[in-house]
């Protein structure tokens, strides 16, 4: 009688032991985990250029935070009336001090595309 009891209590002891290890595996894994945006998050959106594409130039810059240093960007700009000639660029700039410049040729010659981001204070969160 005296194995029974010790073989009951050795089960009872290792479906506890096993509860207690599961209870404490599930509750951690379920734990919140704080999301981190990068720092160049303030500069994400997307911005449009003029209004009227008959009386003026038009387009749209689109930002997205990289890395806390870089950000990737699309530029889509129309000269409009009268050719309409429309013009895009795509890269990956670099923030240095809250500005970023983009160079097409990395020799950074007369010849190379220029494209300068810079952070504009924004009112408040909603307003993009």
């Amino acid at each position: 009688m005296e194995t029974n009891s010790k073989s009951v209590r050795l089960l009872y002891n290792r479906t506890f032991y096993f509860t207690l290890f599961a209870i404490a595996m599930f509750s951690n894994s379920n734990a919140q985990v704080k999301k981190r945006y990068p720092k160049t998050c303030i500069y994400a959106g997307s911005y449009d250029i003029g209004t009227d594409i008959e009386k003026g130039r038009v387009g749209s810059v689109t930002v997205y935070p990289e890395t806390d240093s870089t950000v990737l960007f699309y530029v889509e700009a129309n000269r409009g009336a009268p050719s309409y000639s429309m013009r895009q660029l795509y890269g990956r700039l670099k923030i240095v001090n809250g500005n970023g410049v983009f160079y097409s040729n990395r020799d950074r010659s007369e010849k190379s595309c220029k494209f300068s981001l810079c952070k504009v204070p924004r009112q408040s969160p909603m307003e993009v």
